[in-house]
């Protein structure tokens, strides 16, 4: 598993072993990680709203040769560099990986540090199953695995060829996506890992009448916000009743949450043709909705008071 991470990165000019910073939503420190942190040369930091000065302070000292960590905690840094018109110096790569990362928002992260952006798709059982090529495409690069997807219901599924205690594992992932064939490009093979979204349990958002649409397309309406002006923020859109859903970021939008909100519901009722109304949620830390965040979680038989309304 280390040897295809480090084929990945030589991608980009970086290599195992080269100081990396690792960046996490949440710190819990042991000796096992200490000691790997050491053996890989690396330091783990933990980024909240409050600890950005610091964490870019430390980052600074430690001066990484690349960054590797939850794409919405780089993105609350890249947010802060950019606010204060400063930047960290020599870092050759960004890798965002264990959640979404949308296409304004990377352009946001490598305008901040001022370098390359690439997006890893893994798996706790597989490390690396995709990474992000220089032409954009999430390219299937652990020669061991074999990815494809299910007609039906677009689930991705891992077959692992090479395991000593296993003869052969099949592995239904839970994740929405495709496999689909590509002409190979200077890294990994020829298949592909395209529409990638979230689990199974949050992928469709329902309207007050019983209909629903993909939760991909709340991801596809806020890109094109963001990508006609408007602030690039981290966001999670929680629904608990039908007909409604909760929109909660990371900081305050600079049209106000009440008007992106308004729009948000404008523009997913002409993309989807389902009413829903959009309304606002939180604005601050968002890793208290849940360890390893999507775009869209859907708790339907949870009491709507559980997530409180913006006052």
């Amino acid at each position: 598993m280390l040897a295809v991470r480090d084929y990945c990165f030589r991608h980009y000019g970086v290599k195992l072993g080269d100081r990396e910073a690792r960046i996490w939503g949440a710190s819990v420190p042991n000796l096992a990680s200490q000691i790997k942190d050491w053996l890989l040369h690396r330091r783990s930091f933990c980024v909240t709203n409050k600890s950005s000065s610091y964490v870019i302070e430390e980052l600074r000292k430690w001066q990484p040769d690349y960054i590797y960590g939850y794409s919405s905690s780089i993105l609350a840094l890249a947010n802060y560099l950019i606010d204060r018109k400063t930047t960290i110096s020599k870092v050759k790569l960004i890798v965002c990986t264990a959640e979404q990362v949308l296409p304004a928002q990377k352009k946001i992260i490598s305008q901040a540090f001022g370098t390359n952006v690439a997006e890893e798709y893994g798996l706790t059982e597989f490390d690396i199953v995709g990474f992000e090529d220089s032409k954009g495409d999430l390219r299937l690069v652990n020669p061991w695995l074999i990815a494809e997807s299910e007609s039906e219901t677009d689930t991705i599924v891992i077959s692992d060829i090479y395991r000593t205690s296993q003869s052969y594992v099949r592995y239904q992932t839970g994740d929405i996506g495709r496999v689909e064939s590509k002409k190979p490009s200077d890294l990994g093979g020829a298949k592909v890992v395209k529409y990638l979204q979230g689990r199974v349990g949050d992928r469709l958002v329902y309207g007050n009448l019983g209909d629903s649409f993909h939760a991909s397309e709340i991801s596809r309406a806020m890109n094109s916000y963001f990508s006609s002006g408007g602030a690039v923020l981290d966001f999670t859109v929680v629904q608990l009743i039908k007909g409604e859903c909760f929109l909660h970021v990371s900081i305050e939008p600079d049209i106000g949450l009440s008007e992106l909100c308004r729009q948000l519901s404008e523009s997913l009722k002409k993309r989807t043709t389902v009413s829903l109304e959009v309304l606002p949620g939180t604005i601050g830390e968002l890793e208290k909705l849940k360890n390893k965040r999507s775009y869209f979680i859907q708790c339907l038989e949870k009491p709507a008071g559980s997530i409180p309304r913006e006052t």
